[in-house]
């Protein structure tokens, strides 16, 4: 069984090959760019006050640590954002485009349940990119960081610019983040495979449009807004994990998931357009 899961994984791998190539893209280009920076910037250039030459003062009390934090969490940001919009397309894409190349057809002659199937793909997209990301993330924080360090040839560079308590809070912390938006955003990620596999083209189309009706119509009749705030109540990112955790709508909304997964399932069962 745990091959199976292993063989299936890799297969969405294979075949959705920008899971794993455009975070890493990202975290090159991050990379890159503060290497160009260390290479081509002048010897007197200051970042927030820090001198990036060879005199070791850098500037006032504190000031290296605060930049290299918040630059960890600026690169950390922009990985994790190109992480999710590349989650999302593959999961609206997903079970329609096996469908669309008749590829399914394939694989339901193999020994392999739809659940399996279904929830393979779930969990790619809401385990095994997060956490890929998540170590992603500290590799490149741990290069660009070096990278920072060899441009300020201050002694000694590391602990001149790493505080390494305060950077592995901040590792922590989005830890705790992920997992928080990976169960908060749940019923998001099964709305988007249940639309994948509902529709015969479109499945963006098909994902948003309800929810436009829906705001639009509710204006119109009522003149009042609820559906369009539940909507930015559930896709506004949290800034206190824990509270959500918390939160009533967080296990109401992953009841609301398992519902709509198990639909999945039973759709994909059928919907093999033959």
């Amino acid at each position: 069984m745990k091959n199976q899961y292993l063989t299936l994984a890799k297969r969405e791998f294979w075949e959705h090959r920008s899971l794993w190539i455009a975070p890493a893209g990202a975290a090159a280009f991050l990379l890159l760019t503060a290497l160009a920076g260390v290479i081509f910037a002048p010897a007197n250039v200051r970042f927030g006050g820090m001198r990036m030459d060879g005199n070791p003062d850098l500037g006032p009390p504190g000031i290296a640590d605060k930049l290299m934090l918040m630059t960890a969490i600026g690169m950390a940001s922009v990985i994790i954002i190109t992480a999710c919009v590349t989650a999302g397309v593959y999961l609206l894409d997903c079970l329609y485009a096996e469908r669309k190349d008749r590829s399914i057809l394939f694989w339901k002659s193999l020994p392999v349940s739809d659940r399996d199937s279904v929830l393979v793909k779930f969990g790619v997209a809401m385990l095994i990119v997060p956490a890929g990301v998540f170590v992603l993330q500290f590799v490149t924080n741990l290069l660009l960081t070096g990278l920072v360090a060899m441009a300020s040839r201050s002694t000694p560079p590391w602990m001149a610019l790493w505080n390494f308590p305060d950077w592995i809070t901040a590792q922590a912390q989005f830890a705790g983040f992920i997992v928080t938006a990976l169960l908060w955003y749940a019923p998001v990620a099964a709305w988007l495979m249940l639309s994948s596999v509902a529709t015969t083209r479109a499945p963006l189309m098909f994902a948003i449009l309800p929810w436009v009706i829906l705001t639009i119509s509710e204006r119109l009749v009522l003149g009042t807004a609820n559906v369009w705030h539940f909507i930015a109540w559930r896709m506004t990112p949290s800034q206190a994990p824990l509270e959500r955790l918390a939160s009533p709508g967080l296990w109401i909304g992953l009841a609301v998931a398992a519902g709509m997964l198990y639909m999945v399932i039973r759709l994909r069962r059928y919907r093999d357009d033959t």
